[in-house]
């Protein structure tokens, strides 16, 4: 094993600090666009560092991810991150919140997004339940759910998380109304329809 294990600066650490700053940068600054993109980041390198080193060789190790990663690992993890981030939504937005937080929260089409000019965080989601996909009539049910982002959000950024992380419901517009309260209720973030410009 390579030396100087005891220190979080591993070659690659630093790179991996600076690009985590540039993409909380782009998502307006907030501290918890920090928290929400260094879990991520944290998250996929520790599954790298497990992967080639196995689950027994880092259990116990506090901060195992940053002591044990190699160069590649760290930029590798970045570099998902990155792509996850710095995005260009295909889909216009159907609704926006007013400025908040150094950005605002887009409604596209079954996505709510905090989201800059440069960059985005998945809040919650809406999507067709397989484990019920058809009630009576025959049709599909739909699940919402919120992201860890999300839970970053209410314990940096204030708001009301509600007391379960998913719902139902029985459309895909009740889950997008679903979607529309979260925007107002949990996230303080109130939308506004966009105007749809014909082609």
């Amino acid at each position: 094993m390579e030396s100087d294990v005891t220190s979080n600066h591993r070659p690659g650490f630093e790179g991996f600090q600076s690009r985590l700053d540039a993409m909380v940068e782009a998502l307006g600054g907030h501290h918890f666009a920090r928290v929400a993109v260094a879990q991520d980041m944290a998250d996929r390198l520790r599954r790298l560092v497990d992967s080639r080193l196995g689950y027994e060789a880092t259990c116990g190790l506090t901060f195992s991810e940053y002591l044990l990663a190699t160069a590649g690992e760290f930029d590798a993890a970045a570099a998902t991150t990155e792509k996850i981030v710095y995005r260009e939504h295909a889909e216009p937005a159907d609704a926006v919140s007013a400025p908040i937080h150094g950005g605002t929260i887009a409604l596209r089409d079954t996505r709510l997004w905090f989201e800059t000019d440069r960059a985005a965080l998945l809040l919650a989601h809406a999507y067709e339940d397989p484990h019920h996909h058809h009630r009576k009539g025959g049709k599909a049910r739909w699940g919402v759910g919120l992201t860890d982002e999300a839970k970053a959000y209410f314990y940096h950024a204030g708001g009301k998380e509600p007391a379960q992380s998913s719902t139902s419901a029985g459309s895909r517009d009740g889950a997008l109304k679903s979607l529309r309260r979260l925007a107002e209720t949990a996230f303080g973030a109130p939308l506004t329809d966009q105007v749809k410009v014909a082609a």
